[in-house]
């Protein structure tokens, strides 16, 4: 996938976390941070 691809992409948008692509394409999501899920 392409980043615009991702952007356009409509079940990757408005998602709680950080997303990012490497450079083969594919989507890495990076965990939220223990003191981050505290403040639901």
């Amino acid at each position: 996938m392409t980043w615009l691809e991702v952007c356009e992409h409509r079940s990757l948008q408005n998602l709680p976390f950080k997303i990012e692509i490497d450079e083969k394409g594919r989507i890495l999501m990076s965990p939220v941070k223990v003191y981050h899920s505290a403040y639901l």
